[in-house]
């Protein structure tokens, strides 16, 4: 059985990484092809659950598993994921160790198993995560309908107790999503991948309730994450274009100035976005004050105290799981707020690029990328540390050139 941990260290060079544990020790490692080909279905920044099929082996990854003491530069607590990637005849230890994690025992065995310190940052004890005691499995025929349900406490429990009895559903493809547990991801996405049982905080039955799988059956579920990179490069060609067209209209109109006043147009007094999933709203308000609400829920969250001083916020983004904020401002300044503890945020402007207005931001799904554009004709893509790792001059033979491909 191989198992590869994906954690961070406490200093700013320990970013996120994954490292394959053997009995020898640990080694960097790139991440598993296996995590990689289904990783879609998960909520990534959200605790979650996946058992899946590949060919004759067998997946288990659990994400977002918090750490009770190590956090890390930035203080804030740090998430451990395991993958542990078999042969079908550690079927039954694998469901096991899933059981474990949908009762909330796992968390703290893999906690005691990662310490501060070492190369990467982080020290996995492989004797303590091969070595986890888990429940007795039982081997009855499974239910072969698939079946979907919101994802709460007591879901968790009944996929337990499924897991505790049933074996696995025998293979009808080479490559399937067996059991999918996460936060924030639609109901159709589960479906489209036939996911033998799911659970999610956007599927709406009160209790398992089966579908009929579509007919056609996704082989290459990584081919999303591909034409999610394809949206991207879309989106940031429509962002350029506003900002190539905010650009023109600035030029043009420079030169016939009103006869009723020279005083510019006041910017717009409230901006307002929504997370990836329709979960969380944030918005601004005239003193430049943040407001984060949970549309799912009966808390808000307000960074308002932490906004100093307060920021001419020109756009918005929020992530998925509503713990960090985006935003620019009227002076070109490009804002990250993230959640420290909760109902207070931290924030932290990033250096200065823009020359002129944000017109807008964006955040990736896994909330490691940000993208910023600007009424300058810059877009910028950043990482959370506020490091541009890639920028895009936009002028009108970028666009044509992108609009003929």
């Amino acid at each position: 059985m191989e198992i590869y941990v994906q954690s961070a260290g406490v200093s700013q060079q320990h970013d996120y990484s994954w490292q394959k544990i053997t009995e020898n020790g640990q080694k960097s490692a790139n991440e598993p092809s296996q995590v990689t080909k289904f990783k879609y279905l998960l909520e990534n920044e959200s605790p979650s659950l996946l058992l899946a099929r590949d060919g004759n082996q067998l997946l288990l990854l659990v994400t977002g598993m918090k750490a009770s003491q190590r956090k890390d530069y930035r203080g804030r607590t740090i998430r451990n994921s395991v993958a542990w990637i078999s042969d079908k005849e550690n079927e039954q230890q694998l469901r096991g160790i899933a059981i474990l994690a949908l009762q909330g025992q796992l968390d703290n065995k893999i906690d005691n198993a990662i310490k501060n310190g070492g190369e990467y940052g982080f020290e996995v004890s492989f004797n303590n995560i091969r070595n986890i005691e888990v429940p007795t499995t039982q081997n009855s025929n499974p239910t072969k309908a698939c079946m979907l349900a919101e994802n709460s406490n007591s879901n968790r429990e009944k996929l337990a107790n499924i897991l505790l009895s049933e074996c696995l559903p025998k293979e009808e493809h080479d490559t399937e999503a067996l059991v999918v547990v996460t936060g924030i991801k639609a109901e159709n996405t589960l479906k489209e991948a036939r996911v033998w049982r799911g659970l999610s905080t956007l599927v709406q039955n009160k209790d398992f309730l089966p579908y009929t799988p579509p007919n056609i059956y996704k082989k290459n579920p990584e081919t999303v994450q591909i034409n999610e990179g394809k949206n991207i490069r879309i989106a940031i060609i429509l962002v350029a274009s506003i900002g190539l067209l905010a650009l023109i209209s600035l030029f043009f109109f420079r030169d016939f100035p009103s006869s009723q006043s020279s005083k510019p147009t006041s910017h717009p007094s409230v901006i307002a976005a929504i997370s990836r999933g329709g979960q969380y709203i944030v918005s601004n308000d005239t003193s430049g004050n943040l407001l984060v609400q949970n549309l799912m829920g009966t808390t808000t969250n307000s960074p308002a105290l932490e906004v100093k001083p307060a920021v001419k916020v020109s756009s918005l983004a929020i992530s998925s799981d509503g713990k960090t904020i985006i935003g620019g401002d009227t002076d070109g300044q490009v804002w990250l707020w993230y959640e420290q503890s909760k109902n207070k945020f931290n924030g932290q402007p990033f250096k200065k690029k823009h020359q002129g207005e944000v017109l807008s931001v964006a955040i990736s799904q896994d909330g490691q990328k940000i993208v910023s554009s600007s009424v300058d004709g810059t877009v910028f893509v950043w990482n959370r540390k506020g490091d541009v790792v890639d920028k895009k001059n936009i002028t009108n033979s970028n666009i044509n050139a992108k609009s003929s491909e």
